[in-house]
């Protein structure tokens, strides 16, 4: 099934009906996927749960088999590739393959561990990239949007590329509610910076201020090499900055500096900067600037790494 149709159709009776119902594509998508469980909880009326997938597989298949007074469940285990032991994953997968209630379990696996034919689940395939008239289906993307401006920001949005992959779209879309007048000037300086070849620098920017290690880590260790290590440094030097001033105007920036938001993620921009001191934001940004003093010096590049290292660790706080 593709995923515009399963959205299409999911209703209480429609979910509830599968005991599995697995995504699978090229990649994983956060940013869509934390955007589409939140419509599912809204939809079916009922939080859905969370599966750590570093728990104990035998207390997660306890859980899984058991339901209090006929009571269901759905269960959510997020993205499958994050398991670091070759047999865990083996083992959930075949798990998965052979689970037939009494809950409903939801999740993402990699094109290579698809289930196999005698998969009894439902599987909801998702594409690489989608054009316009694909998105209109998926509408809970941009349902928070009033109509007039979504309409004019996708019509100047698919003028620059016809496809887009789901994280893009959700990642821009984010950055349109906070255009207002600014939108052409967004279109004309920083779509091109938001989308970089299929790599979404500002969802690692977003891991980064979330201060979400493991995970931030995965992603650099995947877009590093794309880049030197003086693009880096100017990046997230450039972030830092831009953070400094957000945390020192306490998210009420001035009208004539709108321009300092551009390239922050929005969970910072909304939420997050509530996390840091100025100090903070200060000594990290002063770390960054040795730090390419040293790489145009000929230092080792594993400097960034200890810098995160530092940083995630709250060594800067």
């Amino acid at each position: 099934m593709e995923i515009t149709e399963f959205f299409a159709q999911s209703n209480e009776s429609f979910v509830k009906n599968h005991s599995v119902i697995i995504f699978t594509g090229k990649s994983y998508s956060p940013l869509f996927f934390d955007r589409a469980l939140v419509f599912l909880q809204k939809k079916l009326g009922q939080p859905l749960k969370k599966i750590n997938l570093d728990q104990e597989f035998t207390a997660i298949q306890i859980a899984l088999h058991t339901s209090f007074l006929g009571q269901t469940q759905i269960y959510c285990f997020g993205d499958l590739s994050l398991l670091s032991s070759k047999k865990k994953k083996t083992d959930w997968i075949k798990f998965i393959e052979s689970y037939q209630g009494p809950h409903t379990i939801i999740g993402f696996l990699c094109d290579e561990d698809r289930p196999d034919q005698s998969f009894k689940g439902l599987e909801v395939t998702i594409q690489e990239s989608y054009n316009s008239d694909q998105i209109k289906k998926l509408s809970f993307l941009y349902d928070s949007l009033k109509p007039e401006v979504a309409a004019q920001f996708f019509a100047k949005l698919y003028r620059i590329n016809t496809q887009y992959s789901l994280d893009q779209i959700c990642l821009l879309q984010d950055y349109s509610g906070l255009l207002g007048k600014s939108m052409d000037l967004f279109f004309d300086d920083w779509v091109e910076k938001l989308v970089v070849s299929d790599i979404s620098l500002f969802y690692l920017s977003q891991l980064f201020f979330e201060k979400k290690a493991e995970e931030f880590f995965i992603k650099w260790a995947e877009v590093r090499p794309y880049y030197s290590d003086q693009f880096w440094t100017t990046f997230f030097s450039e972030q830092l900055f831009k953070a400094y001033f957000y945390v020192q105007w306490q998210g009420r920036v001035p009208v004539d500096q709108k321009q300092i938001t551009f390239g922050l993620p929005f969970s910072f921009l909304k939420q997050d900067w509530k996390m840091y001191t100025l100090f903070e934001l200060q000594a990290s940004h002063q770390k960054m600037y040795e730090i390419d003093l040293a790489l145009k010096s000929g230092g080792s590049s594993y400097r960034l790494d200890a810098f995160f290292a530092l940083f995630f660790s709250g060594d800067f706080s």
